[in-house]
């Protein structure tokens, strides 16, 4: 039982988990992206491609609501 667990432990440890959101303009265009900040007139992101990269604000109007 020990090394069933052990083995799981590691096997989680090798796994890279990564959380990506779906920011959908009015135009249609996806964008991948890690939300940083959500308030009632903009979202601030970054790209999913460079999260070292700067933030990104963009005007909730911009945005396409559900």
């Amino acid at each position: 039982m020990k090394n069933l667990f052990a083995l799981t432990i590691l096997f989680f440890s090798f796994i890279d988990l990564s959380a990506q959101d779906t920011l959908v303009k009015i135009n249609n265009a996806r964008v991948l992206v890690k939300v940083v900040e959500i308030n009632p007139k903009s979202v601030k992101y970054k790209n999913f491609s460079n999260i070292d990269g700067p933030d990104i604000i963009i005007d909730r109007k911009q945005q396409k609501s559900k």
